[in-house]
């Protein structure tokens, strides 16, 4: 993993996945250092006896490899979370990634329909998703002193109180 990029993650972010990893479960102990692989998120969740997804402590698209030590197994709301303290504190391309976690695909959107407490905080946050996307793409075209009027005061307050 890249250790100089994930100097620049917030604290809460770890204290946030540490807390919630799945493969502390004892169910699943064994499998913790089993070698990164497609097929991974299955074991896991057939051990676990639930939906449970992967989750790249360092993001791919920012430097993070497909390895073991760079992933952590949470349930669909947990992840959405990890991606929005990540959206929140770094901006940029993680309020891409959150998006990305909010669409998923038709394997995992049956699952994902499931959990009222995912469900719950994607309705509450995807227009704040869509608008910090939609920021980020019109940033080129707005000056500096415009653009941090347009971006308002953003905080983890709504994030803190629905990460149970």
């Amino acid at each position: 993993m890249n250790a100089k990029k994930l100097n620049n993650y917030p604290k809460e972010y770890f204290d946030f996945i540490r807390k919630y990893d799945l493969k502390k479960n004892s169910l699943v102990h064994h499998l913790a250092n089993e070698k990164y692989s497609w097929s991974i998120g299955t074991k896991f969740r057939k051990e676990l006896g639930m939906y449970a997804e992967l989750h790249h402590i360092l993001p791919i698209f920012d430097g993070g490899k497909k390895e073991t030590s760079n992933f952590v197994i949470l349930t669909p709301h947990h992840h959405l979370i990890a991606h929005l303290i990540l959206a929140e504190k770094l901006g940029g391309r993680h309020w891409h990634a959150a998006k990305a976690v909010t669409e998923g695909n038709i394997e995992v959107n049956s699952y994902r329909n499931e959990d009222t407490s995912y469900q719950t905080l994607v309705k509450s946050y995807e227009n704040r998703i869509k608008q910090k996307i939609n920021i980020n793409k019109e940033k080129k075209y707005v000056t500096p002193n415009r653009y941090s009027n347009l971006i308002g005061g953003g905080s983890l307050h709504h994030i803190r109180n629905l990460d149970t």
